[in-house]
């Protein structure tokens, strides 16, 4: 779907309206949520101290990022077949499988070291195919 709707208009548009309607159904949810759940813990972006100027560096940062990324994948997708494409996107999963097994300690490392392996091999056997 997100080939077609690249080569129908363009990367910029496309990647600037799909994250535009995503930031506004996820914002509609989260404010249906508040009413609902009060949070457990809020920074407020607009105090002065340390916390909320991190949090507000923070969520800046990662708006570009995600944009980068957007910009890159549409961009390869438009470039290349989208299995290739796809494959490479997903292993991210790999990269943070990685993080939580030896930098993070986390439980069940086994299994999921197993999974990542499974991945890296799907990986390969698409890219070679």
């Amino acid at each position: 779907v997100e080939k077609i709707a690249v080569q129908s208009s363009s990367v910029f548009f496309y990647g600037f309206t799909i994250h535009l309607a995503l930031g506004i159904i996820f914002f509609l949810i989260n404010f249906r949520w508040k009413k609902r759940n009060p949070p457990l813990k809020t920074v407020k972006l607009n105090r002065a101290d340390g916390a909320a100027k991190k949090a507000r560096s923070a969520l800046i940062g990662l708006g570009i990022v995600s944009g980068l990324l957007a910009f890159t994948q549409l961009s390869a997708i438009l470039l290349t077949n989208v299995s290739v494409v796809i494959a490479f996107k997903r292993a991210g999963i790999i990269v943070s499988s990685l993080v939580g097994i030896f930098y993070l300690k986390e439980p069940g490392s086994t299994r999921v070291l197993y999974g990542t392996i499974l991945i890296l091999l799907g990986a390969t056997l698409i890219s070679l195919g």
